[in-house]
């Protein structure tokens, strides 16, 4: 199942994108309520490749992730896959991608946002309204933070 979410940022997609690249600070504006961390497990500046692991909250249940950086085109596409696991271990590994199209628009930036996987699809529609919220949340944070700094 995939989740769509379109936004328009004032600022270049230059901007944009060095901070969508920035993975270690995706926390900075992820929803709270998620109580993101990252650390970068390859180290070094984000690129293709590099590799990243996160601990948050959804729908009440601590999860781990292995992250990789799977697209990195400045300024126009950024993506990252997701290997996700209940924190207990318990459970089957689901694997997400977030990809991130930045195009020019109106002397800023429209993102389209994509994210899909390998998730159980009954589950995915059911909790299909928290996702679209948690992802408006976490791009409203985005936008917001870029704006601010432009």
């Amino acid at each position: 199942m995939a989740y769509h979410w379109t936004l328009h940022i004032d600022a270049p997609p230059e901007k944009v994108f060095d901070t969508l690249a920035d993975v270690e600070h995706h926390p900075e504006w992820a929803n709270p309520k998620a109580k993101l961390s990252m650390i970068s497990v390859s180290g070094g500046p984000p690129a293709l490749g590099s590799k990243y692991r996160s601990e948050q909250v959804f729908a009440g249940k601590a999860q781990t992730a292995e992250i990789e950086i799977v697209g990195f085109d400045r300024p126009s596409r950024f993506a990252f896959a997701i290997s996700q696991r209940k924190q207990s271990g318990s459970g089957k590994e689901v694997h997400y991608t977030h990809t991130f199209v930045l195009t020019p628009e109106d002397g800023g930036t429209k993102l389209q946002r994509t994210t899909d996987g390998d998730g159980n699809k009954l589950v995915g529609f059911l909790a299909k309204p928290a996702i679209m919220k948690d992802g408006r949340t976490s791009l409203g944070n985005l936008k917001a933070r870029v704006e601010a700094s432009s």
